[in-house]
């Protein structure tokens, strides 16, 4: 896997499918309330680092992904249940073992602790840019 100058995985255009982008644009435009609200937050550089909202990361779609330090960020709702759990485990896993970290939060969290979540992504970033040594 192709590394940028931090040593975080680089996004490959092979999983950037005509359907793959289109979903993601659909996603984009039909947000969740707690997507709309993180995005709030989190876009315009909000934390001195750059977001991305619905980017294709290894053939899957992340809510949102900061690509200068591979974090992937989801927001679950209701269809994230024990439905979709294992679907969830493996997704993550896959990701993490190719070099990405990813957190997640319920869309109560986003919704009732807005500072909370934001301050949580902040120390996780702030955290892989140290362990990076980029800080």
């Amino acid at each position: 896997m192709r590394r940028n100058k931090r040593g975080f995985p680089i996004l490959q255009r092979k999983y950037f499918t005509t359907k793959k982008v289109a979903f993601a644009q659909r996603l984009r435009r039909n947000r969740t309330k707690a997507e709309v609200a993180l995005w709030d937050r989190l876009s315009n550089r909000k934390l001195g680092i750059k977001f991305r909202q619905q980017a294709i990361v290894l053939g899957w779609i992340a809510d949102f992904y900061c690509p200068d330090v591979a974090l992937i960020i989801e927001v679950d709702g209701p269809s994230h249940d024990e439905n979709r759990f294992e679907d969830d485990v493996y997704r993550d896993t896959t990701m993490e073992e190719c070099g990405y970290s990813v957190i997640r939060f319920t869309n109560e969290q986003v919704l009732n602790d807005t500072d909370g979540v934001v301050e949580s992504i902040a120390i996780e970033v702030d955290g892989l840019l140290e362990e990076g040594g980029w800080s």
